[in-house]
């Protein structure tokens, strides 16, 4: 009388089957080699910051006659747009750059427009400065 074989399953497969066991083995090595060439690697983490910049050109003035002629007048204005968490200035010798952190929350595009709107809302520029440029950058 035949013995009925007790064992079945994959494992059971495998173990009457070796060289099928060694080639899966192998297949397995493979590909996780190729894998780890593939994957991507990177000393920091990618960060999205979006911010909108307002470059100021104003020649010949220092950066105190910037700050108060320009500058706090901008802030000011500024203060009152919804979506921006953290605003900086600087204030160099015949420039000023303002740097708008927009909150994740927020579409950048809405607080550009928002900023374009703010700045043209001050009517006090002085007469030598140039039209402020108004930028998004996204990181």
């Amino acid at each position: 009388m035949a013995r009925e074989d007790a064992h079945s399953g994959v494992i059971a497969w495998f173990i009457r089957n070796p060289v099928a066991a060694n080639l899966m083995m192998l297949l397995i090595v493979i590909l996780g080699f190729v894998s780890a060439l593939s994957m991507r690697t990177q000393v920091s983490p990618d960060q999205e910051m979006d911010q909108v910049i307002i470059q100021l050109i104003y020649p010949g003035a220092s950066p105190g006659e910037i700050e108060s002629a320009v500058v706090t007048k901008l802030e000011d204005a500024l203060r009152g747009v919804q979506g921006i968490s953290e605003m900086q200035a600087v204030a160099s010798e015949g420039s000023a750059r303002i740097t708008l952190d927009v909150d994740s929350d927020f579409d950048v595009q809405d607080i550009l427009d928002e900023a374009k709107l703010a700045v043209d809302r001050v009517s006090s520029f002085p007469d030598t400065m140039e039209k402020p440029r108004i930028y998004k950058r996204e990181i």
